[in-house]
């Protein structure tokens, strides 16, 4: 193959594949025979800036499957595309599935980069999520078609990382495949996913009518009541020793006007304008429903033997002047209230790391996590890993912690499973990715919505301990999902 100057890949057609990419083809042929399973290879190659609301539009109105991400920490942004191959798993053992397929199928890639001497890309190799427990999702009218957790290797990737753009494409390579099928299944998907971006790019859906959305189940005296009523039974619950933190989750149905839908793009961009900071993320199913959030909370962030958490609870408002805003900052920093609620977040974190490393650092006193509608008491922790695990074991063992489940878990999940009132689906489930060397993120999906067509659920949680007061847990909840609906965007097409 020529060198190509950043892959505009007009004439691919008439290229030819460079010795060292042959090498990699001959290799996966080789390993699928060897196996008698399907290997796969990843081409990869630098391409030109690309917009990812764009690429996520596409991709949801052709109803493909689709993960989107936007992170400000490390300057990575990347839509992934269409399933290779998938796995669906259910019940208490879904992590440890996704963990051995995750692992299993790293043995099974192969990756190469199409122009030599370019820059390393270092793509996602799956992507997806986690239901925030098991579940029957039979009866669910929200969540029907999401199983309790999906993760998928995707066909075609594009990331923009640090400046540099990277685009990947994956082809299966069977027992029986030849190099020039291999070759020329290889061209054809390079060839479909250039077209892919250069469509997206040149058809830009046109928006010319932006109408707000109509909240359809209001905040009313009756959902106030019932919400205030479950948190004073929590606290008795709490009084009498069953647990010693609950985190109380409600929902809130929002409707787009006639004529109208939920726009996926616009409202993607308006949670990345107004949450700059967070973790913003998209998960789109075939069926037309879309999981989309913007997040303070890293689950687990893994590089190496290198693990960063974070311990994140107790909530403050921002103020509308700066010495408004600083009040209610010291406010919540001398909140034994809130420093309680989150001591116990931290607590349970450390001695879940305790179980797999010696070497952790963590600062004696939280700081002040700051967003655009909300202050939070934040610990950062980061550890040291003893030995090389899977990511959905880190997973596994964090999950749920105390900011969205309680404390100890198993009591409090039992009681939430009694008393709350709400289908949580993936809200406050981990959802995050994986690369070839086992490295990745996962987030916790608080301060999140689902969309189908013309409807929205919101969904907010509070932490509940003995010191709470029910009817402030019930505003908290409030600014939480005030937040999520302002940003949802509909729109209808010129006609």
């Amino acid at each position: 193959m020529n060198h190509v100057d950043q892959m505009t890949v007009e004439n691919l057609v008439e290229w030819e594949f460079e010795a060292r990419v042959l090498r990699v083809l001959e290799d996966a042929i080789r390993q699928a025979k060897r196996r008698n399973q399907s290997t796969f290879v990843r081409v990869n190659w630098p391409s030109e800036s690309f917009d990812l609301l764009d690429a996520v539009n596409h991709g949801c109105a052709l109803r493909k499957r689709t993960f989107a991400w936007s992170d400000a920490d490390d300057r990575r942004s990347f839509v992934a595309l269409d399933v290779l191959e998938e796995r669906e798993t259910s019940g208490a053992v879904r992590f440890a599935q996704v963990g051995l397929w995750s692992s299993e199928l790293r043995e099974r890639v192969l990756e190469v980069a199409l122009v030599e001497g370019g820059p390393q890309a270092n793509l996602p190799l799956t992507v997806g999520g986690f239901a925030f427990a098991a579940r029957d999702r039979a009866g669910s009218r929200v969540w029907r078609d999401w199983p309790d957790g999906l993760h998928w290797m995707p066909r075609w990737i594009v990331e923009e990382r640090g400046g540099s753009v990277s685009v990947g494409v994956v082809v299966e390579v069977s027992p029986g495949t030849t190099l020039g099928e291999i070759e020329s299944s290889l061209r054809q998907e390079v060839t479909a996913c250039t077209e892919m971006t250069k469509e997206w790019r040149s058809q830009r859906q046109v928006r010319v009518v932006r109408d707000p959305a109509e909240i359809t189940r209001r905040t009313d005296d009756e959902a106030r009541a019932t919400f205030v009523g479950s948190v004073n039974a929590a606290k008795g619950a709490i009084q009498a020793k069953e647990f010693r933190k609950v985190v109380m989750a409600r929902d809130l149905e929002v409707a787009a006007k006639v004529g109208s839908q939920f726009d996926i793009g616009e409202t993607l961009a308006a949670l990345t304008r107004k949450f700059a900071d967070c973790q913003i993320f998209c998960i789109g199913l075939e069926d037309g429903s879309v999981f989309l959030g913007a997040t303070p909370e890293i689950l687990i962030r893994r590089h190496a033997e290198s693990v960063e958490t974070v311990s994140l609870a107790g909530t403050a408002p921002r103020g509308e002047s700066e010495d408004e805003d600083a009040a209610y900052a010291r406010e919540l920093l001398a909140s034994t209230k809130d420093r309680h609620e989150q001591e116990i977040v931290t607590e349970t974190i450390l001695s879940i790391l305790g179980e797999w490393t010696n070497e952790i650092d963590v600062p004696d006193q939280p700081t002040l996590r700051t967003l655009s509608n909300v202050q939070h008491l934040e610990t950062r922790i980061q550890a040291q890993l003893e030995r090389e695990r899977p990511i959905q074991e880190l997973v596994a063992g964090l999950h749920p912690t105390p900011a969205v489940g309680g404390m100890p878990s198993r009591s409090a999940l039992a009681w939430l499973g009694q008393s709350e009132d709400l289908d949580r689906g993936w809200y406050a489930g981990p959802v995050g990715f994986s690369d070839l060397s086992g490295n990745g993120v996962y987030v916790v999906a608080i301060r999140s919505a689902l969309l189908r067509g013309d409807r929205a659920w919101a969904f907010a949680g509070a932490g509940i301990v003995e010191a709470s007061v029910a009817e402030l847990e019930w505003d908290e909840t409030d600014v939480k999902l005030k937040a999520v609906v302002e940003q949802l965007q509909t729109s209808r097409s010129r006609r």
